[in-house]
């Protein structure tokens, strides 16, 4: 990494990492200053009349101990990590998808193979709690899809997604020999989550599927880092498939972000006496397609 580039990294990390600065926030000032050490360099005025006093404050001052910490944290593990690099939103390979939604991440931290992010996606979610039926469709649904050449767009939560996830590395792309899974975090990268999933997780790397997450390496889980991750699923896919999933399950989040974003929503139907069809039921009710083979999604998707 070079002296250029990791002042460059350290401008955008601060921005991301400032507890002051939200998202929101971090927009406005990179529309009406610029970029990053434009926005450090700019007069505490300036940055008041966009941001207000406290941001101001908070980005004319030293950058307390805990952002720092972050920083140093973040640049070590990308300079010892393979194949890890730091996306910004004007990086020419940071999502596209993304950068269309109402709040994308300042940056993403990513291990992988990054040509992933061109393909077109279908977020699989589903229960944690899948029966032998969710089981089976999840992963039958992970592979064809891959076998399609679509990126399968997992959170790697146990039940329908880790079976997914497992679908999709069954599907072995002899041209490529890569997994077409772009695997979604709700922690750092250095972290797993559910700890159970570190098997799969290096599985994910070694057939050179992609890592994302917006999170500094060290970051654990928490119920705001659960919900960026199904904000971020729903972004990065062009649809969400959702297997199995009771009336309040969380995977169903995926769906409302997707909905809200105008993506496809695909929902597999179950038996009216399973709990776990409540949720899915309620999204067909509410427009979702109903789907019964793989083709139903590729036809919808053009692909």
């Amino acid at each position: 990494m070079t002296d250029h580039v990791r002042e460059q990294y350290e401008g955008w990390l601060r921005l991301a990492f400032t507890p002051a600065i939200t998202i929101e926030t971090a927009l406005v000032l990179l529309r009406q200053i610029g970029l990053p050490q434009e926005i450090f360099d700019a007069s505490w005025g300036t940055l008041s009349k966009y941001a207000g006093d406290a941001v101001a404050q908070a980005l004319t001052g030293s950058p307390p101990t805990s952002v720092i910490s972050q920083i140093e944290k973040s640049l070590s593990w990308l300079e010892s990590t393979q194949e890890a690099v730091l996306l910004t939103m004007i990086d020419p390979l940071f999502p596209v998808k993304l950068l269309k939604t109402g709040a994308p991440p300042l940056l993403l931290f990513a291990r992988g193979n990054l040509s992933l992010l061109a393909r077109p996606a279908v977020a699989i979610v589903g229960s944690r709690q899948a029966d032998k039926e969710g089981i089976f469709n999840a992963r039958a649904f992970g592979e064809s899809l891959a076998k399609a050449g679509l990126a399968v767009v997992s959170g790697l939560t146990d039940g329908v997604e880790t079976q997914a996830t497992e679908g999709v590395l069954q599907a072995r792309d002899d041209k490529t020999d890569s997994a077409h899974l772009i695997a979604i975090m709700s922690t750092g990268l250095d972290r797993v989550y559910p700890a159970v999933n570190k098997d799969l997780l290096m599985s994910v790397v070694d057939r050179r599927g992609l890592l994302l997450s917006p999170f500094s390496p060290g970051t654990g889980v928490s119920e705001s880092t659960l919900a960026q991750r199904a904000y971020l699923m729903a972004g990065l896919s062009d649809a969400v498939l959702v297997v199995q999933a009771g009336a309040r399950s969380k995977a169903l989040s995926v769906a409302r972000y997707a909905g809200e974003m105008g993506r496809e929503v695909f929902a597999i139907p179950g038996s009216i006496h399973s709990p776990l069809s409540k949720g899915v039921h309620k999204l067909i009710k509410q427009g979702a397609k109903l789907v019964e083979s793989r083709q139903d999604i590729l036809e919808e998707l053009h692909v």
